[in-house]
């Protein structure tokens, strides 16, 4: 089974925390503080319709999470169309919810005159009366922020899709390694590399001279690529069936062969602690 490099990883990793924080960014709600000044902006806009320079829009007052209320110390006139338009263009230039209520409430009466609801979905959007406008009175507004259409729930969908890419993004790396290494593997055909023959070693056109046990050993080696040999193994079928008593031999020849591969950095034998030697091709 073909290991995964780990920039494989690195790069699914990144794709997941990018996906969550679409997800974070779009369902958290604005800062109140970004709401205050986006409502002050509107109830200053609404004082400038109707040429007062002088009177104040009071603080904003956060009724709950998603509820504020405008006030005015004078009375104004109100146009549907002027406060429909405001609200919207200063929403959008503060990047604020597009989901939201407006509510025009008599002071005096104590009701609601007039409210509209806007929506990201056309059909969600209810605009009544906006020709006709309120007289000059005691008003206050109250913006309702509605819940985003923006849900996690609706981001369900293109996380799935998301996650599927990733999935299909791994199998592909994957699958193109395993094509690499089959490559690799088939590029090196043993008569290739060696002549047992005239005990050669052909590493980039050049001919090496190898000992009759430094071929045997390659030998056994180009026969199992990418596998680990144990050291007991290959003491038995190259000493001791022999009749050959081994002590540190091994270990020299393999050392032996390892110069002689350094022309072909693409050829290497590992020692595998514990377990044996592998030729890496």
């Amino acid at each position: 089974m073909v290991k995964p490099k780990k920039s494989v990883f690195y790069i699914l990793g990144i794709l997941i925390l990018v996906l969550i924080y679409s997800i974070f960014v779009n369902t958290t709600f604005p800062k109140t503080e970004i709401i205050n000044v986006s409502l002050r902006n509107i109830g200053h806009k609404l004082l400038l319709k109707n040429n007062d320079t002088s009177s104040l829009v009071l603080p904003i007052k956060k009724k709950s999470n998603n509820w504020f209320e405008i006030s005015f110390d004078s009375k104004i006139s109100i146009s549907p169309s002027f406060l429909t338009k405001t609200v919207s263009t200063t929403f959008k230039r503060l990047k604020l919810p597009a989901n939201y209520i407006v509510e025009v409430k008599s002071c005096e009466l104590n009701e609601i005159v007039y409210s509209y609801k806007m929506s990201l979905k056309e059909e969600g959007v209810i605009i009544p009366c906006i020709g006709r406008d309120l007289p000059k009175s005691c008003y206050k507004l109250n913006i309702k922020f509605l819940s985003s259409s923006k849900k996690p729930w609706n981001f369900i969908p293109y996380s799935l899709i998301s996650i599927g890419v990733i999935i299909i993004f791994y199998f592909l790396l994957k699958k193109k390694e395993q094509k690499k290494k089959n490559i690799t593997k088939a590029s090196y055909n043993i008569k290739d590399i060696l002549n047992t023959e005239e005990r050669k070693l052909i590493l980039n056109g050049i001919e090496i001279d190898l000992s009759e046990k430094e071929t045997e050993i390659l030998t056994l080696f180009l026969n199992k690529p990418n596998q680990i040999i144990s050291r007991e193994k290959l003491q038995k079928e190259i000493w001791e069936d022999k009749g050959v008593i081994v002590g540190r031999s091994l270990d020299t020849y393999i050392s032996k062969l390892r110069k002689k591969l350094r022309k072909n950095s693409s050829i290497e034998i590992l020692n595998i602690r514990g377990k044996g030697y592998k030729m890496k091709i």
